[in-house]
């Protein structure tokens, strides 16, 4: 090289020079990765050097199984991604599968995959990885100097196009959300698509990775630790230390972690941010764990009156409307909503029409949120036209898709903080029929009535999401009111 080098004009010296720079980069995942995003993938990131270290030696066939389990948004799934590009860029003759809970979301990390395989600062590392444009769909794609389907992914319980994988196999999110992964039967569907789908299309060496929060004692990881003990390696990163402090403060402080365990629910916290699996036990709302008040001892300075209307759907539902006033506070994280009146009924819902209306004119509310699921939209109808006769309400309708349940169970905490309850009720009234089934609501039973747990959540969702701005549920409502918008 001594020999060669003073041959070798300036332009030529610079073109070697970042020729080796790039051979270095392609030499390390940890290199390569700063390389492509380093705001992202800083040394400061200690988690992040964890599993790229972890990737890299399963790339260089040392580590042959390997489990992975992180608070939310540390970048796990964008972390792999890249290690499916850099894979595929070192070694061409590599397949690789991807599954997740659902094909949805199984495409759209292949989609990702493939953006980073065909961007400019990849296509300067790896000039050579090119896609064919025969092969090219989203659940399955092939690079052009490849003799098999170089990606091919899919959804627990669907189907998986490509014949088998020989590099990785990876279980990105086995399970949606905290319900599913503490679903008896979807444990089980999983269990069989797993053994049955997933480690079916494996071959010869092939590495496998297992990547999701850890929400049961008998999800998917727990299973295979319990099978095979001895051949998994696991990186269990928990959001709050020991010590009570972030694992990674420039993505998340220890403020807003602390912040968000004071409104989640301990079992979804313990699962979701500690990965620390635990099952939800007995009653959700106990009397003792409500917030009671005075209602003749309110004060007056409130910011706002809202009402809240969960339609029955069902002969034996209750329609539940709550009225409360709402308070705010420079030392409060969210506003206080003080319930300050209670229908709930269970009567035929022409007869619920005009108690609604009068409902709302007699306890004065600005602005009236109604759940629209099912044929809630002619109910609206209906109660608005009654409305407009005797009183002036702002009307808001909300859909909720998401599982009863662990919409309640995710917004319980968030409840008994926040929400307050009077406590000079009449024994028998709608106020006490309420309260009462709130109390007997247990969590991931065959509740008879969850009409008022289930009112207090979309309560809950929209304080925190209209009124709070709080990601994701302003996601919730955005598409709606820009709807209305436009009808305006």
């Amino acid at each position: 090289m001594k020999n060669l080098l003073p041959s070798l004009s300036k332009e030529e010296r610079a073109v070697l020079k970042e020729e080796v720079e790039k051979e270095l980069v392609r030499r390390s995942f940890w290199k390569y990765c700063q390389y492509m995003k380093p705001e992202f993938f800083q040394e400061t990131r200690i988690h992040l050097l964890k599993i790229t270290d972890a990737f890299q030696r399963v790339l260089n066939g040392t580590l042959h199984k390997l489990m992975i389990s992180l608070p939310p948004r540390a970048g796990k799934s964008y972390t792999t991604s890249h290690l499916c590009a850099y894979s595929l860029g070192i070694d061409m003759t590599g397949s690789i599968m991807r599954n997740t809970y659902g094909a949805e979301l199984a495409w759209e990390l292949s989609g990702g995959v493939r953006d980073i395989v065909q961007s400019p600062k990849y296509r300067e590392l790896f000039p050579w990885v090119q896609l064919r444009r025969d092969k090219s769909k989203v659940e399955s794609w092939q690079l052009k100097e490849a003799e098999r389907i170089s990606y091919f992914c899919g959804g627990v319980g669907g189907p998986i196009t490509g014949k088998g994988c020989n590099k990785l196999a990876i279980m990105d999110d086995p399970f949606k959300n905290h319900a599913e992964g503490l679903s008896e039967t979807f444990q089980k569907k999983t269990w069989a698509f797993y053994t049955g789908v997933h480690r079916a299309r494996m071959e010869g060496d092939c590495a496998e990775i297992v990547i999701g929060t850890r929400w049961s004692s008998e999800d998917l990881h727990a299973k295979l630790l319990n099978l095979e003990p001895e051949e998994w390696e696991v990186i269990n990163v928990p959001a709050l230390n020991s010590s009570g402090q972030s694992y990674c403060e420039d993505i998340v402080t220890t403020k807003k972690l602390w912040q968000i365990k004071k409104i989640t629910e301990d079992s979804i916290w313990e699962s979701e941010y500690q990965q620390n699996p635990s099952e939800a036990e007995g009653k959700l709302f106990p009397k003792s764990a409500l917030r009671f008040f005075d209602g003749k001892k309110l004060r007056r300075n409130y910011a706002g009156i809202l009402c809240f209307v969960d339609t029955a759907t069902s002969g034996d539902d209750y329609l539940a409307a709550i009225a409360g006033k709402l308070y705010t506070s420079k030392t409060s994280l969210y506003p206080h909503l003080y319930i300050t009146d209670i229908l709930f009924t269970q009567e035929d819902v022409p007869l619920t029409i005009p108690w609604v209306a009068e409902f709302i004119r007699k306890n004065n509310v600005q602005s009236t949120i109604i759940e629209e699921n099912g044929a809630g939209h002619v109910y609206t109808y209906a109660l608005k036209k009654e409305v407009r006769k005797v009183a002036r309400s702002v009307f808001h309708e909300v859909n909720n898709y998401q599982n009863k349940e662990y919409r309640i169970l995710q917004q319980s905490k968030w409840i008994t903080q926040y929400i307050h309850f009077r406590e000079d009720i009449q024994p028998g009234s709608d106020y006490d029929r309420f309260l009462t089934w709130l109390g007997k609501y247990v969590k991931y039973a065959k509740n008879k009535h969850d009409d008022a747990p289930d009112v207090l959540a979309n309560c809950a969702e929209w304080i925190r999401g209209v009124i709070c701005k709080e990601a994701p549920y302003v996601e919730k409502f955005r598409k709606r009111d820009a709807k209305k918008s436009k009808r305006k």
